[in-house]
């Protein structure tokens, strides 16, 4: 007899199946939703930072303008940035007073104080040649300048001049100024020169140098330097300022020759000290 095998129908092996059926038909039908939705795109919210309790960024920025504004006064509005007096320098015929009067600068920010500007303005100046200006916070200023010193008074008819080195013309100071002139040429044609040939300067100076007595000297455009002797006669010594001593001694050598042998001339010249001659009224 053959045996049966027994084959049990479990009803919850059953409902399993169907429940899992119908989960799979669930999401089937939940994943064809979704791809049939339409895509809707919104934009991302941003939370917002409250300030509460900080400084806001408009309250930093008017902090910065009025720290940038009391920065400006401090430097343009302080009296300590103030000019109110100059180191003048190298000086000696113009005071101290007219230099700093011609830069310009008193009572003015050192911040707008331009040194070119000053330079230029103080050697507008006429005994003034050359200028350098330096600046310095919180208000120091150098003026070094070099002078147009005079070497030899100058008169030409009723006027008075001065002349430096360089043969420019100066006008005569009236006031008291230290300059150490002793020497003086006397033009005999009354010129109105603005400058002459320095050569002419330099030779004053060397007869002068050679013979202290002769400090009034003359000039004619013609013959240049000469100067009457003990006996009055004009002696020329020309425009060249070489030789000098040469043309002095040939000239009192001729002199004391002339007044020996009872001869007076008008003048004589030595001009060229290795042809010297002279004029007989």
């Amino acid at each position: 007899m053959s045996r049966q095998r027994d084959v049990r129908y479990t009803p919850k092996a059953k409902t399993r199946r169907r429940r899992s059926a119908r989960r799979l038909s669930h999401t089937d039908t939940l994943e064809t939703r979704v791809a049939s939705a339409p895509l809707r795109l919104s934009p991302a919210r941003t939370t917002r930072r409250r300030w509460d309790g900080v400084i806001s960024p408009r309250i930093i920025s008017v902090l910065v303008i009025l720290g940038g504004l009391w920065a400006i006064y401090m430097l343009f509005g302080q009296p300590t940035f103030y000019v109110y007096g100059a180191d003048i320098r190298g000086n000696q015929v113009v005071s101290a007073e007219e230099i700093y009067q011609a830069a310009g600068i008193d009572s003015t920010s050192i911040f707008w104080v331009n040194p070119r500007t000053v330079q230029a303005n103080i050697e507008a100046l006429e005994y003034i040649k050359n200028v350098e200006v330096s600046v310095k916070l919180p208000a120091q200023v150098r003026i070094t300048v070099d002078e147009r010193l005079p070497q030899v008074l100058w008169r030409s008819g009723d006027r008075i001049f001065w002349v430096d080195a360089e043969g420019v013309f100066l006008p005569a100071k009236t006031e008291a100024v230290s300059t150490g002139i002793e020497l003086q040429i006397e033009d005999v044609d009354g010129q109105a020169l603005k400058q002459i040939d320095p050569r002419i300067i330099r030779a004053a100076q060397r007869v002068y140098r050679y013979k202290p007595a002769l400090n009034h000297l003359y000039y004619q455009r013609d013959l240049g330097l000469l100067y009457p002797n003990e006996q009055g006669w004009s002696i020329y010594l020309g425009k060249d300022d070489s030789n000098i001593s040469a043309k002095l001694r040939v000239a009192d050598a001729l002199a004391q020759k002339l007044l020996a042998e009872g001869i007076a001339p008008t003048y004589i010249d030595v001009r060229d000290p290795l042809h010297a001659f002279y004029d007989i009224p």
